[in-house]
């Protein structure tokens, strides 16, 4: 608003009663005390600001109508001084907000109400609407306050532009259970409804729109303390103060709803930004540019959920062969839209110390993520899992493929570039969405070499492999009952890992196929355990002498579902319920010894391996 030093003059025909100088400095928004506004010239505002009549280069009037203003003290409301005033509804050009500016022609009230942000004076925290008497009180500083009185529709009018203007600049600011990522004023925006018949917004392109992206947020308070989780993201866009008609949009993309996203150049070769939008009946699509590459990456990168933020880390990016989501280890391809698709890459992103400046944890963890890169998009597979909830297994044939088991998840982000995929591959992968928040799956991750699929299992797990390799033979002593006499389970061939979590736990992790008693097992390997060589048949072998271990397992049916039972969990293993000897035989002398340079103590009948460790 433009300010004067001298008030405008007021014909006779309005009898406004006479005002001390300090009252003056109140009713003209100049708030400082009373010895401070007679020793200083106050502020009054031009007369097309106090009074305007149109739209000007600088100014947007919507609206002027007339009240009876009372001025009062509180809890002396018997004594009043009435004054004539106008009403204006204005917002200038320069910024976003509404406007009420109440004056009298004779400069004594010239108060323009606006956010508290703006300027000095009253803000709109300042009043208090009284429908029923189609009023509002305006609070004063010094225990003063003024009672504007309409008309019933003028009022009706005044308070539903506020409320309009209110809620509009609201959805620019993060809800309770949201935090803003992403602000930036656009180059230009068209929203694009499938309805012809919508107002939700023009349907031209709008220049100069105020972008906000907000991340929503489930905060939980347990006995691990305050847990974090990823519930999906909220666009909003507002017409910029440019535009005379303020409008805005809001549309939620919760998990489960795939991100369907376009690139392309628009005007000017100026990057713009696509994305569609389905909420309930309303479906469409916004059209963003930008002013420059950098912000479309930005804002493309945190919608999707693969930046990484200030305090994060890449913790392994690698190249992948392939990917399959499955409900079932008995499903070998899985849900049809992820086997289909041609991979790139895998990325593991978490916090990049903990809280107390120690490794990350990957338990507990509300920042651990997995972003897997195709040709058309990404996917981004949040793992903010408790204590032995993450499970892993690795297969005997194929030892370059990584299997998670997972339990059922909302917080898994989808997006894929739309133009670039038939119509029918976004409902599939909904669908799918649908099956993961409701079901167990299991992430079936091929790697191109056994080095890539170590360090995504380090990033995922937080545990060093320092062995894998494929044993011919893995055997497991029984002690029968009364009698002293042992049988043995024997598996063929079996998968062998050693992990090791910094300097705190060894375990070994082997897995089985088409094992008559189970599917898998791990256990911690201790420096009180023995151990001793052997060879039989030209092949080399170890020998754990009384160990502690949990057996594999079977489901009491023999047909039935036994995923839970073929992988296994590292952060909390099973307990040990067994007192016997295990036998693990390699191939060659030199698989044997590499597992004997990994475990925490000396080993019996090989002065080969004694002289090597």
């Amino acid at each position: 608003m433009r300010y004067c030093r001298k008030p405008s003059t007021s014909p006779s025909g309005w009898n406004t009663p006479p005002l001390s100088q300090d009252l003056v400095a109140l009713m003209t928004g100049n708030w400082g005390g009373g010895l401070t506004a007679m020793q200083h010239p106050m502020n009054y505002l031009e007369l097309l600001d106090a009074f305007p009549v149109g739209d000007t280069t600088e100014t947007f009037c919507y609206g002027r109508m007339s009240a009876d203003v009372f001025l009062m003290e509180q809890g002396r409301e018997n004594k009043q001084l009435r004054f004539p005033c106008m009403v204006s509804l204005v917002r200038p050009s320069r910024q976003n907000g509404l406007i009420f500016v109440v004056s009298s022609q004779d400069g004594n009230i010239q108060l323009p109400i606006q956010d508290r942000s703006k300027g000095t004076g009253p803000s709109w925290e300042d009043i208090r609407w009284r429908p029923e008497t189609s009023s509002f009180d305006l609070r004063l500083p010094r225990g003063f306050k003024l009672a504007l009185h309409l008309s019933q529709s003028d009022y009706k009018m005044l308070y539903n532009m506020y409320d309009y203007a209110t809620k509009l600049q609201a959805t620019l600011q993060p809800r309770p259970d949201e935090q803003v990522v992403f602000r930036n004023t656009l180059r230009s925006f068209q929203y694009l409804d499938a309805d012809p018949n919508s107002r939700a917004f023009p349907k031209e392109s709008i220049p100069s729109c105020d972008l906000a992206l907000f991340e929503k947020l489930r905060k939980e308070n347990g006995p691990q303390g305050q847990r974090t989780w990823h519930t999906g993201f909220r666009i909003a866009i507002v017409t910029g103060p440019k535009t005379r008609t303020a409008c805005g949009v809001s549309h939620s993309y919760p998990p489960p709803l795939p991100v369907q996203f376009g690139f392309f150049r628009a005007e000017g070769d100026l990057p713009a930004f696509s994305v569609k939008f389905e909420n309930g009946r309303q479906k469409g699509r916004m059209v963003m540019v930008f002013g420059d590459e950098k912000e479309r990456n930005r804002f493309h990168s945190l919608l999707t959920g693969t930046s990484v933020e200030p305090g994060e880390k890449v913790f392994a990016d690698v190249p992948i062969a392939g990917v399959t989501i499955a409900q079932s280890l008995r499903e070998p391809l899985g849900m049809s839209p992820f086997s289909r698709l041609q991979w790139k890459a895998g990325r593991v992103v978490n916090d990049e110390y903990g809280s107390e400046g120690e490794e990350a944890p990957t338990v507990l963890a509300d920042r651990l993520r997995i972003v897997l890169e195709h040709q058309y998009g990404t996917i981004t597979d949040r793992i903010n899992v408790e204590p032995g909830e993450l499970r892993m297994r690795l297969e005997v044939s194929n030892a370059r493929v990584l299997k998670l088991l997972r339990q059922p998840q909302a917080d898994m982000t989808i997006a894929i570039a739309e133009s670039q995929v038939g119509k029918d591959v976004p409902r599939n992968m909904w669908d799918s969405l649908q099956l993961i928040k409701m079901n167990q799956t299991i992430r079936s991750i091929e790697f191109n070499n056994l080095k890539d699929l170590h360090a995504f299992q380090y990033a995922v797990f937080g545990f060093e492999v320092i062995f894998d390799s494929l044993a011919v033979t893995f055997a497991i002593a029984r002690r029968r009952m009364v009698v002293p006499i042992h049988k043995k389970w024997e598996a063929g061939y079996t998968r062998i890992q050693v992990i090791k979590q910094e300097d705190k736990q060894l375990q070994l992790l082997a897995f089985f196929e088409e094992f008559s008693h189970g599917h898998c097992m791990n256990f911690v390997l201790k420096q009180t355990d023995l151990y001793e060589a052997f060879h039989r048949s030209g092949k080399s072998g170890i020998r754990f002498i009384d160990a502690k271990f949990p057996l594999p397992r079977l489901p009491a049916d023999k047909d039935g579902d036994y995923d839970d039972m073929a992988f296994v969990c590292l952060d909390l293993p099973d307990l040990p319920g067994e007192h016997d000897d295990i036998s693990i035989m390699f191939e060659n002398e030199e698989d044997r010894d590499r597992l004997a340079q990994c475990l925490p103590a000396p080993i019996k009948g090989s002065s080969r391996i004694s002289r090597v460790k």
